[in-house]
């Protein structure tokens, strides 16, 4: 099932509600990014990867990307994440 969201940075949206581990299997294997609700309403994903040098890249709307995002406490124990494209 997928849906749109009515934030100004529309993505289409693939699962939700998965713990961070789940969205970047998911996400890895389907070759699309993770966000929580807040990233999305910011123009915000992440892309994991398997580069030891870069795990998770920050993907922001305006088409740049910043290596080496760390997510916060809250974030890794969320289960708010989804997988969008």
């Amino acid at each position: 099932m997928t849906k749109k969201m009515d934030y100004p940075y529309q993505r289409k949206i693939y699962f939700t509600n998965l713990n961070i581990s789940d969205a970047c299997r998911l996400a890895t294997a389907l070759n699309k990014s993770i966000a929580t609700i807040e990233m999305i309403k910011h123009g915000l994903s992440v892309i994991p990867t398997n580069d030891l040098n870069s795990p998770l890249v920050l993907n922001v709307n305006d088409g740049k990307r910043i290596p080496m995002w760390s997510p916060s406490l809250n974030e890794l124990i969320s289960k708010d994440w989804m997988v969008l494209d």
